[in-house]
């Protein structure tokens, strides 16, 4: 009984951990090469994103979002904003009790 308790504790950290690495990777491929995220999101979505900056400030739980002259554009959206700025916890989505941010 206590190594099938302890095989699924593993299982849930190894699962807990390899979100934390997909979430991370993706968040600083968004950071890092913000145009080529663009693109995607255009060529999945047919809409078309840019922004003059995208800045994003990670910890290990969080980060930080400023974006800078953003325009949505698409069939049925048109959206121009000249500064937006919000924090967004990673862990939100798995555990329902945790806020999405605080801003």
């Amino acid at each position: 009984m206590i190594r099938r308790i302890y095989q699924l504790f593993l299982f849930l950290f190894f699962l807990v951990i390899l979100y934390l690495i997909i979430v991370k990777s993706f968040i600083t491929w968004v950071q890092y090469d913000s145009k080529s995220f663009f693109s995607v999101v255009e060529n999945i979505t047919d809409i078309h994103v840019d922004a003059n900056s995208l800045d994003i400030e990670q910890s290990w739980d969080s980060l930080k979002i400023n974006i800078n002259s953003l325009s949505v554009d698409s069939q049925d959206i048109l959206l121009s904003v000249e500064h937006l700025a919000f924090d967004f916890n990673i862990f939100s989505p798995i555990f329902l009790s945790i806020k999405f941010g605080s801003q």
